[in-house]
């Protein structure tokens, strides 16, 4: 089910992992090391080790990579009014290229049979180049080339990051009854330098002024959670906890006109503060053979601060809600269910769509973020079935959603410049029915997938324009695991997602297949697999844009398809380890930079 308890955040993460579940408690050493390379080029190396002595259990992993891509796109606008152009056509190109290592390491203390203390502490560090072109072609209403200009953006990027994770679980001694306590800090910073030039070469003044950009960054956050389980009986738990997670965002953009050392006016620099502190409590109990329900309440305090130095604008926002949650469950038998589910949820703005400044890569189309957005809000009903057995489930739920205070992006035209910013903009409603299998239909393959058909209504007016919409679409993930003998495997794995209408305009369907070969040698401890993502080159984000001032039709694509040979090599693992990463596939399905509903 997608609906979540009271007990996770109402934003919707999941809380802190417990990387107590990832440590083999066997005594000794064990690990595994990997090797990997690609195309475009790429190249990375790493270890997970993990050694048992008497009470004490010591784990490390590091990852060293090296990667490059290349991406772009192009974009196609038509000016209306009394804009100064009647075209533009764009294009976009930029090679990106850098390395990183990446190094956690802790350990565990089994005091004794009820008692566990967990310390670990990670740094990561990134350096990347990037080099960025766009070039634009404006044209008059006759068709006729009006200016000719090519924006170079070369690109450094250092990023620092590190932190560390204390641990405790108390274990009573009636089983399932625990208290466990968690604390997480982590503290990084990244600083981007450019240089940016411009060069002329119709309608203009040739080279105009080169511009350097320092865009600093850096985050401090605190996580502080405490979970308690309490079984009364067989068939009743409370379940209750406690979770504040503090952090601190500083950053500061400015722009220098060269020559002259002048800022340009849309440096800023911006502080920003969130507090969010929890508390929630649920209960559960079975009341036969087939009923059973769960009811829940977590209630958050939010406290968020944008402090604007360079303007001095502070925009403090506090707000304290209920999130109450509710799930009815009905066995048929001991493997078929039905369960009808609630939940409240909300939505809060992420920091960069609060910063009221640009980047400033791409000087003609700009997105800038607005610091009064206010959260989403979210009811979610959910009836769905739940058939499982020894090789598999399958899952299907209708689902109604109704959200207040959406977050939409608005395009609006200045002169010839197109200015992107986030608005909250009235309510919408869902209705949708959702399928889920991860089944071994034989022994030799395996499936995975799900599928969402959904219809939304949304309403809302901006500046004295109605933006209500009725739209149909789809989404889907699928991914296949053949065996051809037990050491021989093969996967596919496929992304579709449907067209949808925005706010403005449409966004087109998209699809993704990637393909991998794996072969294990040696009583399976070592595997030798290769990858193909996005074997047909389809990743592309096209959208179409429609308003009273402009249209706009821009197709981009952030990287392209690659290809990737890994070695893996496995010592003193048991047979359930082996199996896990026996691929050496990364299947999990999706696109890191798109989403669904």
């Amino acid at each position: 089910m997608t609906n979540p308890s009271a007990k996770y955040d109402a934003q919707g993460d999941a809380g802190i992992i417990n990387i107590v579940l990832k440590r083999d408690r066997r005594d000794g050493m064990n690990g595994s090391v990997t090797a990997s390379g690609g195309y475009p080029e790429s190249y990375g190396g790493g270890f997970n080790l993990n050694y048992r002595t008497g009470k004490f259990n010591f784990f490390m992993n590091e990852n060293l990579r090296y990667r490059s891509n290349e991406g772009g796109g192009d974009t196609h606008q038509e000016f209306f009014g009394n804009a100064p152009y009647a075209t533009l056509e764009q294009d976009e190109e930029f090679d990106r290229s850098g390395w990183g290592n990446y190094i956690r390491f802790g350990f565990e203390y089994f005091m004794d049979e009820t008692n566990t203390f967990t310390i670990s502490a990670f740094n990561d560090y990134d350096e990347n180049d990037t080099d960025g072109k766009v070039r634009y072609k404006y044209y008059d209403a006759s068709g006729n080339l009006a200016s000719d200009i090519l924006r170079l953006n070369p690109e450094e990027e250092v990023g620092r990051y590190n932190g560390a994770d204390f641990g405790y679980r108390h274990m009573f001694d009636d089983k399932g009854h625990e208290l466990t306590a968690d604390y997480q800090f982590e503290n990084g910073s990244s600083n981007k330098l450019s240089l940016i030039t411009e060069k002329w070469f119709r309608g203009g003044p040739g080279n105009a002024p080169s511009e350097s950009v320092d865009n600093l960054q850096s985050e401090t956050s605190h996580l502080v959670q405490v979970d308690y389980v309490y079984p009364i009986s067989n068939d009743h738990k409370i379940e209750a906890g406690l979770k504040s997670h503090m952090r601190e965002l500083d950053h500061e953009y400015e722009v220098i006109e060269s020559g002259t050392g002048a800022t340009v006016p849309v440096s800023n620099h911006m502080i920003y503060s969130e507090n969010i502190h929890a508390a929630y409590f649920t209960f559960s109990n079975r009341l036969n053979d087939n009923w059973s329900y769960q009811a829940g309440l977590r209630a958050e305090y939010s406290d968020i601060t944008t402090d604007l130095r360079y303007t001095n604008e502070l925009n403090e926002r506090d707000y304290f809600d209920l999130f109450p949650s509710a799930f009815l469950t009905y066995d048929i038998t001991p493997v078929n269910s039905i369960q009808a589910s609630y939940s409240r949820r909300l939505h809060r703005p992420r920091h960069w769509l609060l910063i009221p400044f640009w980047n400033y890569t791409d000087s003609r189309n700009r997105r800038v973020g607005n610091p009064n957005l206010d959260p989403e809000y979210s009811n979610s009903f959910e009836i769905g079935h739940l058939f499982h057995t020894d090789k598999g489930s399958v899952n299907s739920s209708v689902y109604y959603r109704q959200a207040t205070g959406v977050i939409e992006w608005v395009e609006r035209v200045d002169g010839d410049i197109i200015l992107s910013q986030p608005f909250n903009i009235g309510d919408r409603d869902s209705y949708g029915f959702e399928f889920v299998i991860m089944r071994q239909m034989a022994s030799w393959l395996s499936l995975q997938g799900s599928f969402n058909v959904y219809q939304y209504q949304s309403s809302g007016t901006f500046e004295g324009i109605s933006y209500d919409r009725d739209n149909t679409s789809w989404f889907s993930r699928a991914s296949s695991r053949v065996s051809f003998t037990k050491t021989t495997q093969m996967q596919m794995r496929l992304f579709y997602m449907g067209p949808r209408d925005m706010i403005q305009g449409e966004r087109a369907a998209m699809y993704s297949v990637s393909a991998g070969l794996s072969q294990s040698l040696w009583d399976n401890n070592v595997t030798v697999s290769f990858n193909v993502h996005d074997l047909f080159d389809t990743r592309k984000r096209h959208m179409e844009t429609t308003t009273d001032s402009f249209y706009s039709d821009s197709e981009f694509q952030w990287r392209g398809r690659s290809f990737m040979l890994q070695l893996t090599w496995r010592f003193n693992q048991d047979e359930r380890q082996k199996r896990q990463d026996s691929s050496g596939m990364d299947m999990n399905g999706g696109f890191d930079d798109e989403g669904g509903m």
